[in-house]
């Protein structure tokens, strides 16, 4: 559904709510929300974003396995993930959320040091795997060391073809394998 569509339906619901005697004020958000839908160029259906996340926390702390979905776009995502998180009685929920508001009042080149701080202190926890899909209609399944970086992709892209790549600590390809068809004998 295109821009124009949106907006149509937008100024029916305002006919609708006029038509009942609704609050002007109310008639007039309908009219104002068709008038922007119309005139901006970017098309509404892309800028639409929407995604759920089911989680299972650590006891006293956080998502430690995710079920996740994202869609932005014609792009869609979902996946497993499971996440290492310090013991909740050296770092808990309140210090975490005392601590993020605190980060969170810093100037923004402030807070990116002190996330990255919190990080290395090994407050916050790391990504450890993730089996799920791709931006490029693949699958993937993705192992991290204990520091969270990334060192093992299985991957089967959107064309079929499956790659298993190895990465070092800074996450440069180490090696690929890329597997060929058995050829067959007789």
């Amino acid at each position: 559904m295109n821009n124009e569509r949106i907006a149509e339906k937008f100024d029916l619901l305002a006919d609708l709510l006029e038509i009942q005697g609704a609050n002007p004020f109310r008639v007039r958000a309908y009219r104002n929300a068709s008038r922007t839908i119309s005139s901006t160029a970017e098309s509404l259906e892309e800028m639409i974003s929407s995604g759920m996340s089911l989680t299972f926390d650590r006891f006293r702390q956080d998502q430690v396995l995710q079920l996740l979905h994202q869609e932005e776009g014609s792009f869609a995502s979902t996946g497993l993930s499971i996440n290492d998180r310090p013991d909740g009685s050296k770092y808990s929920i309140p210090d975490m959320k005392r601590d993020f508001a605190e980060i969170e009042k810093l100037p923004a080149d402030q807070q990116q040091a002190r996330y990255a701080a919190h990080q290395a202190e090994g407050k916050l926890g790391n990504p450890r795997a993730f089996l799920g899909t791709t931006r490029d209609q693949g699958s993937a399944l993705m192992l991290s060391d204990a520091a969270g970086r990334p060192r093992l992709l299985m991957m089967v892209g959107a064309d079929g073809e499956p790659t298993l790549q190895v990465l070092d600590e800074q996450g440069k390809v180490k090696g690929v394998f890329a597997l060929t068809p058995a050829s067959s004998s007789k």
